[in-house]
């Protein structure tokens, strides 16, 4: 949901979906700004975890199943 900053989880059958990595525009670790695509990477440590393409804070992040924010895992917001 790039113009909501957010990353939404849609289950089959869901009449509504859950928001599952940011929901708030900024440069923290519990937001995003403009995500613009999002790989699920089953074999991640811990589980399930997203690794998401945060468009304009210029970096890469990894968001862990039911975490509250991800890690930089490539790049920042001071772009480059």
């Amino acid at each position: 949901d790039t113009q909501n900053d957010r990353i939404v989880e849609w289950l089959p059958g869901a009449t509504q979906g859950q928001v599952v990595a940011g929901g708030e525009r900024g440069a923290a670790l519990n937001q995003l700004y403009w995500p613009y695509d999002v790989v699920v990477d089953a074999d991640g440590p811990g589980g399930d975890r997203l690794i998401i393409a945060d468009y304009q804070n210029h970096r890469v992040v990894a968001w862990n199943a039911g975490s509250t924010q991800g890690q930089v895992v490539a790049g920042g917001s001071q772009g480059g």
